[in-house]
């Protein structure tokens, strides 16, 4: 049976690919002084990106989650999308192929899917509990 795949957060998943492979590939110094990049810039720096990458595919992963795709697809298309980048950013005169990053781009996509799949359960309310075990007096 084939899951059903909302358009609107499919196209958020999409987007949100699109931005952060656009990012990922162009030289960050170009981008000039404003405060918006040299915040990134500043932000990035910390921990040489990995929890930069961590926060980044852990919503990549959530949002390919929620467009409807099952787990796996989910993880594969934000794992491979990081590996894509990942071997890209070697060809390029600013970036290198970083195996950190890599890692962190697979436990971000896994944390994400985890996130998505915690609060997407439903949870069981203590009235309705109380309402079920009732003390015998």
């Amino acid at each position: 049976m084939l899951r059903s795949i909302n358009k609107w957060r499919f196209g958020m998943a999409v987007g949100y690919t699109l931005i952060i492979v656009y990012f990922s590939l162009i030289d960050l110094e170009s981008l000039g002084t404003n405060s918006a990049s040299v915040l990134f810039i500043q932000f990035h720096m910390i921990g040489e990106g990995f929890i930069v990458h961590l926060i980044a595919y852990s919503v990549m992963g959530y949002l390919w989650k929620y467009s409807g795709l099952s787990s796996i697809k989910s993880f594969l298309i934000s794992f491979l999308t990081g590996a894509f980048i990942e071997i890209a950013q070697n060809f390029t005169s600013t970036r290198i192929l970083s195996l950190s990053d890599n890692l962190a781009n697979a436990l971000g996509s896994l944390c994400g899917i985890i996130i998505y799949l915690y609060f997407k359960i439903p949870k069981i309310r203590l009235t309705s509990i109380s309402k079920r075990c009732r003390l015998i007096t």
